[in-house]
């Protein structure tokens, strides 16, 4: 059978609930249709996510949708998971998700505790030493990205672009996300208020 293979990932969001974070789910779609067509990535297999599950921000709530998608009989066989789309409903997951060596992204949280280098280092692990920031014009942002570098450079870790944005001008915002040239960074920091990440990431 020479049709590609289904993989899946699961997909917790917070459709209803004190916040919400399903808005985000038109740049899954699109990021998994770029992924889908490019011949070098996943040769010979299609990526997707089953259904979409809210965790309704609640602790309790994620925990049973992830005990039900990952450990119990479940229509697809999960290879990792994109949630919990708030940081009530994430901190729990997060807490148990790496015993099952289940590899947990999200978006959506800012907890301090979920960005702990010993506990969450992906970045880390996969050995990435290059970023690149997408900076808005704005002193806020700029300041931030000051701190970012002098970070990055005490981990020995490199800002391989740094973009400086604003409003107006007319920037081609497919480039920032284009590796075929030999850009080699795997993680970009988009440091602007939302409706130039919109912006970005939507057209």
């Amino acid at each position: 059978d020479s049709r590609p293979k289904d993989i899946y990932f699961s997909y917790i969001t917070t459709a209803t609930g004190p916040f919400l974070s399903s808005g985000a789910l038109p740049i899954i779609d699109y990021a998994l249709d770029e992924i889908n067509k490019n011949e070098d990535i996943l040769t010979n297999y299609t990526l997707s996510y089953g259904e979409v599950m809210d965790s309704k921000c609640q602790w309790k709530r994620s925990v049973d949708v992830f005990m039900d998608q990952f450990l119990n009989k479940s229509k697809f066989t999960y290879l990792s998971l994109i949630g919990c789309g708030c940081n009530i409903a994430t901190q729990p997951v997060a807490d148990i998700s790496h015993y099952w060596s289940i590899p947990q992204i999200e978006f959506a949280s800012s907890s301090s505790s979920l960005c702990h280098q010993t506990v969450f280092s992906l970045a880390v692990e996969m050995e990435w030493r290059q970023f690149a920031v997408l900076t808005e014009d704005n002193v806020y942002f700029t300041v931030i990205t000051q701190q970012l570098n002098e970070l990055f450079t005490n981990n020995e870790i490199n800002i391989d672009s740094s973009i400086l944005l604003t409003n107006n001008n007319n920037n081609n915002y497919r480039n920032f996300f284009n590796w075929t040239n030999g850009a080699v960074q795997r993680l970009i920091f988009i440091n602007t208020y939302s409706p130039l990440a919109y912006q970005i990431l939507c057209e």
